[in-house]
């Protein structure tokens, strides 16, 4: 809406730009846009992802930020940017600010993407968070400046590297154990760049930025294509995932930092736990199972008979067969009932519960009173059909949509409030904060989301209803919502 606004759609405008179109990543949308580079089909990359530096090559610039009076451009080579800039007028010029690599430029000079890839795995990168402990830009520097004194080959870097970052990957107060990386496990992550698909999701086949990937290991099998060849490769692992029902299970290398829920003794990658006292971790399904029921935990189950759960299952919830449960499947179906009450109560405490979209097409509980043209701005306040006795409240209601909280308001526990706080209307932070049994921080994210989004229509030319809803003054709002990943447009309407 935003840039609508300003004509940034319009090619002949101000801003001399306009959006082409919305593209969705058949994977993640750094792989489209690094592909885009790489294929020639664009000249710079807007982002503040450093990433997409060390995986092109030391041509591409990236805009790491745009303000309304400068900007700063990023590369890994300080020439391409001074090259870049040397284009410019002396007025264009004071507005850019070069981010150029200081210190250590690991990636400046380096053309093998393999290579460079490397060197992100090595420092930290997505497939490689935190990287290999104890390794930062100036080991890697000093390795790459002695094995340029007597290497050329772009083969023989890569292979050095990667015995050197084996090497360092390995525990050091052991010197004779296993490195954490071995090269196996190296080329598996240094694949997972390399071979991550470039493609959108609306194309048939599939793009590198290589070539098609000949071989590859079975942790990166959704990422073949037709005549790939799957290998075993290094060990896998499946993370139980943050879902309580399982239903958002991953793989992940057994590599990686990984721990057991001490409740249920499911598989866990770092991301996917919470951690105890005393070295001990629990997945988020039993986290909320604890949280909710602090009862369930072992010491009162056993001080709660199990012929008594039994009996409760049977005569309060006419759980069928119980007798024939085992004892351990007595205690999860009473543990799953019980944790169901505890939601039960919770949702009472819901003043906006989520309703289903047909709720908004009763008619039979509001009259319509007028409709709004905001094109034609408050004109409709002097519609004949509005009884003189609604005006207050309507202009009460339209007031509310232009009513913020003080700054000294607090809403969360948090040592500071977000920003979004002081960004969105009083109304919505309270239907928001009403509507969830948190503080529904996600959900007034999402709304300046979709209130900035390039492709939500502007409100200017939409038609309103203005009603009569139970005794209260309501108005209906209906507008394409351009939405996730799954779908392009969504008809909403909000009241």
């Amino acid at each position: 809406a935003e840039l609508e606004r300003i004509n940034a759609h319009n090619p002949i405008g101000e801003y001399g730009g306009y959006v082409d179109r919305v593209k969705t990543a058949e994977f993640q949308a750094d792989g489209v846009i690094a592909g885009r580079y790489t294929s020639g089909c664009c000249d710079l990359i807007a982002s503040t992802d450093g990433d997409f530096l060390g995986f092109t090559d030391d041509n591409c610039i990236s805009i790491t930020s745009f303000k309304s009076t400068n900007l700063t451009i990023s590369s890994t080579s300080k020439d391409t940017l001074l090259k870049a800039v040397s284009f410019l007028s002396p007025e264009s010029k004071a507005k850019v600010k070069l981010d150029c690599p200081s210190g250590y430029p690991i990636f400046e000079g380096v053309n093998d993407l393999r290579t460079r890839c490397l060197v992100g795995v090595m420092i930290g990168c997505d497939v490689s968070p935190g990287g290999i402990s104890g390794v930062g830009p100036e080991k890697v520097w000093s390795k790459l400046q002695e094995i340029r004194k007597s290497v050329c080959s772009n083969v023989d870097m890569y292979n050095q590297m990667i015995s050197y970052a084996e090497e360092l990957s390995k525990p050091s107060k052991r010197k004779d154990a296993a490195p954490k990386y071995n090269q196996q496990i190296l080329n598996t992550l240094v694949d997972a760049i390399v071979y991550e698909p470039t493609n959108e999701l609306s194309e048939a086949g599939r793009t590198y930025l290589l070539s098609e990937p000949l071989r590859l290991p079975a942790y990166l099998d959704s990422f073949k294509c037709d005549g790939t060849i799957i290998e075993e490769g290094p060990l896998v692992i499946e993370c139980k995932g943050p879902s309580t029902d399982g239903s958002a299970c991953h793989k992940f290398l057994a590599a990686e930092t990984n721990h057991k829920c001490k409740d249920c003794g499911h598989q866990l990658c770092e991301f996917c736990c919470l951690a105890l006292d005393d070295n001990e971790y629990r997945c988020f399904g039993c986290h909320v199972v604890e949280a909710m029921l602090p009862c369930s935990n072992l010491d009162d189950r056993e001080n709660m008979q199990i012929n008594a759960m039994r009996l409760e299952l049977r005569d309060k919830y006419r759980f069928d067969h119980v007798d024939e449960l085992s004892v351990q499947e007595v205690i999860d179906i009473w543990e799953a009932h019980a944790l169901h009450r505890e939601i039960e109560k919770l949702a009472d405490s819901i003043k906006f519960p989520v309703l289903p979209t047909s709720s908004l097409t009763a008619g039979d509980k509001w009259k319509e009173l007028c409709e709004i043209d905001f094109s034609l701005g408050g004109s409709f306040i002097i519609d004949p059909d509005i009884d003189e006795q609604h005006i207050p409240a309507i202009l009460e209601l339209m007031a509310s949509f232009v009513t913020f909280y003080d700054k000294e308001t607090k809403h969360t526990k948090w040592q500071q409030d977000g920003p979004v706080f002081a960004a969105i209307p009083k109304m919505f932070i309270d239907f928001a904060t009403q509507c969830r049994v948190d503080i529904g921080y996600r959900m007034l994210r999402r709304c300046l989301r979709h209130a900035f989004d390039s492709k939500t229509e502007s409100l200017d030319n939409k038609i309103a209803k203005l009603l009569l809803y139970e005794g209260e003054i309501a108005i209906m709002i209906s507008t394409p919502i351009p939405a996730s990943m799954k779908k392009e447009i969504y008809d909403g309407s909000v009241l």
